[in-house]
């Protein structure tokens, strides 16, 4: 699945240009007592472009895929799944990560739901 997300930098001055990272964790799939594994979501690509048309420095990202989404029962640590390196990512933009979740053959059937928390941090 694509999760389109909106990242607006217009830092300027002594603070622009300086990149940006985005993070992510979760919460463990939850079907009432049953879970899926951990290990369950991974990040397998995520593309990037202007917002509507805008004039943006595009994001140089240097995450290689895949990246493990981590999970638990309180989000673990989040781990960065793309970035804009300095004097990029300058402008709004339309980030897409493709999420893929594993559902193991044997896993009880049911409707589970997890929590993603994503952040935008400064730097590189």
């Amino acid at each position: 699945m694509a999760i389109p997300l909106t990242v607006n930098d217009t830092r300027t001055g002594a603070s622009g240009g300086l990149g940006w990272n985005l993070t992510v964790t979760s919460t463990q799939f939850l079907s009432g007592t049953h879970t899926l594994p951990t290990t369950a979501s991974t990040i397998t690509a995520v593309a990037s472009a202007c917002a509507n048309g805008g004039i943006c420095t595009v994001p140089t990202n240097s995450v290689s895929f895949p990246v493990s989404v981590p999970a638990g029962a309180g989000p673990p640590s989040a781990v960065k799944f793309f970035n804009a390196a300095a004097s990029t990512g300058i402008g709004t933009f339309t980030v897409t990560p493709t999420v893929s979740v594993l559902v193991p053959q044997n896993s009880f059937a049911g409707a589970y739901t997890s929590t993603l928390t994503i952040s935008v941090i400064s730097g590189p």
